[in-house]
């Protein structure tokens, strides 16, 4: 996914808008009051439903992956990444983990949800136009990944 494109209007169809997440969402309230940070209006800002696992499966987790891209000046860019739980749940469950993974897959930024975290969030990063990061998240023996370019 090309995060400098989203400035531009052009979204993915399955990154949905923040107002879908909540129109969607069991408790559009704490949701809400989970992305307070995410108010300011030069952000664009999206969200993707995440499975780690299979649906079917009693120990699978559905998430929100809500990604926010700011640009600060021709060439560089700010991220805010943040996880939130899809579910009827208030809550992620502990160990669910969300990496900031540089262009050669080191892990640059890791964050892990503790219990009775409603979600989690890596520290805003910044990046270059054309620059290449991976987001994944990771729920014991389930990984999910996504390449983005700025």
């Amino acid at each position: 996914m090309q995060l400098s494109r989203w400035l531009q209007g052009q979204f993915e169809p399955d990154w949905q808008s923040l107002e879908q997440l909540f129109a969607l969402a069991p408790r559009p309230a704490v949701q809400l009051r989970n992305t307070y940070h995410l108010r300011d209006k030069t952000l664009v800002k999206r969200c993707k439903s995440i499975w780690l696992g299979l649906p079917s499966d009693t120990q699978a987790v559905n998430a929100f992956l809500l990604m926010a891209a700011q640009r600060e000046s021709e060439n560089l860019y700010k991220v805010c990444v943040q996880v939130q739980p899809a579910q009827a749940v208030e809550t992620l469950p502990a160990s669910l983990t969300v990496n900031l993974l540089d262009a050669e897959r080191a892990t640059v930024a890791s964050v892990s949800a503790e219990p009775a975290d409603a979600f989690i969030r890596l520290p805003y990063f910044r990046g270059a136009l054309s620059e290449s990061f991976e987001i994944e998240l990771t729920f014991g023996k389930h990984c999910h990944s996504e390449l983005f370019t700025i």
